[in-house]
């Protein structure tokens, strides 16, 4: 037979002279534990070495987006209406289409010297309301293209220069197409605030023409500083004013208001200055990925239209985002 040693009874502390446990108190209270130092919660701790660890290639970011704005075609036969509705002009709505929803484009309470808030009429049949001017100082930063198409009621896309090559394959295949030419331009009034101004049709063509007469004063504004380096386009403000309703073309049956670019002399009025230079210059490389959205639709969902993520010869049925 086995015999079991008995338990040993626990250990227990000699009674204090006092006569309490010694992790008491006078009293026999427990004493407050000291509390356990530790770092505050969502607390980041400086690392030195941090940088070393971060590979800049792998940051990701999409294209800017701009608050929208477009050259708007006066109608003639609006005399009695007058404003932008009869002259054409700058326009600039408060709230614009993306994709399907309503979203704000400048902030309900948004103000612009030298344009005045009015309600437009557009061509798909709504009424905006909009700030509206009938000429502008602006410095261009960058700009963008594309060519664009009613058929059966959808709105076609394609990149310009994909436009070009197809059309040089087979002119015919391409009738009715009209350009679109997007600005990245900032008014003089509001400096710190760019917006993506569209110019449709011979509108844009106009526009295209008015930039040697830009690039002219942007030499002569370098040689007035000083400058021993080209200027780039946006050191200089330029007017952008409406023209007479005119037919453009054979082609037109109505008439349109082309912007018409004024250059005055005075090369010190139209120095954008050193900060705005300065400004304007972070402006055109961060506006690099939004320029690219109309050159290369492969970076925007179904803006080759084909599906297969290569090729840029079927038009697409969604507009990149502008």
């Amino acid at each position: 037979m086995t015999t079991k040693s008995p338990t040993s009874p626990a250990p227990t502390r000699s009674p204090a002279p006092n006569g309490n446990h010694p992790s008491q108190g006078a009293g026999g209270r427990m004493p407050k534990p000291a509390p356990t130092p530790r770092s505050a919660p969502n607390t980041v701790q400086m690392d030195t070495g941090i940088d070393d660890l971060i590979d800049p290639t792998t940051l990701e970011a999409g294209a800017p987006t701009f608050p929208l704005g477009q050259w708007f075609n006066g109608d003639s036969k609006l005399t009695k209406v007058g404003g932008v509705a009869y002259t054409g002009g700058f326009v600039i709505p408060f709230t614009t289409k993306r994709g399907k929803r309503i979203v704000e484009n400048i902030p309900a309470d948004f103000d612009l010297p030298g344009f005045e808030r009015t309600t437009v009429g557009f061509e798909n049949g709504m009424e905006q309301t909009c700030l509206a001017a009938l000429a502008a100082d602006i410095a261009i930063i960058r700009f963008r293209r594309c060519v664009t198409k009613l058929a059966n009621g959808k709105r076609l896309y394609l990149p310009w220069a994909s436009y070009w090559k197809a059309y040089d394959a087979d002119p015919t295949a391409f009738k009715g197409w009209r350009g679109k030419y997007q600005v990245l331009a900032v008014f003089r009034t509001a400096p710190t605030t760019p917006f993506a101004v569209t110019f449709t049709g011979t509108n844009s063509q106009a526009l295209d023409t008015g930039l040697a007469a830009i690039d002219e004063l942007v030499a002569v504004t370098g040689k007035a500083l000083g400058a021993t380096k080209p200027l780039p386009r946006f050191a200089v403000w330029a007017t952008v004013r409406v023209g007479e309703h005119v037919i453009p073309n054979a082609e037109y049956t109505s008439k349109t208001t082309p912007p018409v670019v004024v250059t005055p002399e005075a090369t010190a009025h139209t120095f954008v200055g050193r900060e705005n230079l300065q400004a304007f210059t972070r402006l055109w490389h961060a506006a690099t990925p939004w320029v690219e959205a109309y050159a290369n639709p492969t970076d925007v969902e179904g803006a080759n239209g084909n599906g297969n993520g290569n090729g840029h010869s079927e038009p697409s049925e969604t507009e990149p985002e502008f």
